[in-house]
């Protein structure tokens, strides 16, 4: 898999380096939504496409993740 291309990510606002999204989530098989949380108050999503090689198999995710959903 590919590295990501930069080690943080910026606020839209007042440009203060965020390491760590508040949450992910994965959109589509290739897509990944971040949405991050700034000290300053500001909120906003991006969006992240996963290489080829990264993109998870619908049949693997439901036969390796589904004993770690809790209701």
């Amino acid at each position: 898999m590919t590295p990501p291309t930069r080690p943080f990510e910026r606020c839209v606002q007042c440009n203060r380096a965020l390491t760590a999204p508040e949450w992910s989530e994965q959109v589509t098989p290739s897509r990944l939504c971040h949405w991050w949380r700034c000290r300053c108050g500001c909120e906003f999503e991006t969006f992240e496409d996963l290489p080829p090689e990264a993109r998870l198999q619908p049949e693997i995710v439901e036969q390796f993740l589904s004993s770690l959903i809790v209701a």
